[in-house]
């Protein structure tokens, strides 16, 4: 037993280069790049030396930006071209408020199921649909907890063909939600700014009046529909 003899233990760590007897796992290089540049993180590989740490530091902060803006723009084409086909099929009220939040939800938990699937048989392994479906949700909210990922013993070149888009998908999606769902806190706000600015001036109109003294009954008629106007508008 090696364990029990601490000479043994020294020596095959002198020994030990760290390079023979290894190869390179390209596929599981590119998979960590693509987990940082992501945002992921799920934690199972980490760069050790400093130089690889500078790496990331540097390159890494670079792909985070570069991939926050194509997103961006990603999720901005796909929502103008689902609200313009809104608009032609004269659903109105999909492309905005409270329907389009719930459409783009249920659009991306479609996805996170679908993705739950793929997942489940991936790299011909058999997982719970339980949690294939967790896998599957802490990766397209790039929580990435660590508790499940893809592990890069058993990740393929080929599986970066697929695998991507599946992620991607996936950030569109929840980035069309958030960005309805914004939308939509937000009308509330202008809404409730443009009732307080309305009794504001309501009241301003009628302290004016109490300054003025009494009216006659056709002015006070020509000011109540100016009001009215002013209040349908």
């Amino acid at each position: 037993d090696f364990s029990k003899c601490p000479y043994f233990n020294t020596q095959a760590l002198e020994v030990a280069s760290g390079h023979a007897g290894c190869t390179i796992n390209t596929a599981a290089g590119a998979l960590f790049c693509f987990t940082v540049m992501t945002t992921v993180g799920y934690g199972n590989a980490v760069p050790r030396s400093q130089g690889a740490q500078a790496l990331v530091y540097s390159l890494g902060f670079i792909s985070i930006l570069a991939f926050t803006a194509i997103i961006s723009q990603a999720g901005t084409i796909c929502l103008a071209v689902c609200d313009d086909f809104f608009h032609r099929i004269k659903a109105h009220f999909l492309a905005k408020g409270v329907w389009a939040s719930l459409v783009w939800l249920a659009a991306w938990w479609l996805w996170v199921l679908t993705f739950a699937g793929i997942a489940t048989g991936s790299s011909g392994r058999t997982f719970p649909l339980q949690n294939s479906f967790w896998f599957s949700y802490i990766s397209t909210t790039t929580v990435g907890l660590g508790d499940y990922y893809i592990p890069h013993e058993t990740f393929r070149p080929g599986d970066m063909f697929f695998l991507p888009l599946l992620f991607l998908l996936g950030f569109v999606l929840l980035s069309n939600f958030l960005h309805k769902f914004s939308d939509l806190l937000s009308s509330f706000g202008s809404e409730r700014e443009s009732l307080d600015s309305l009794l504001e001036t309501r009241r301003g109109a009628a302290k004016e009046r109490s300054l003025q003294g009494p009216v006659k009954d056709g002015e006070e008629e020509g000011e109540c529909a100016v009001e009215m106007r002013e209040a349908g508008s």
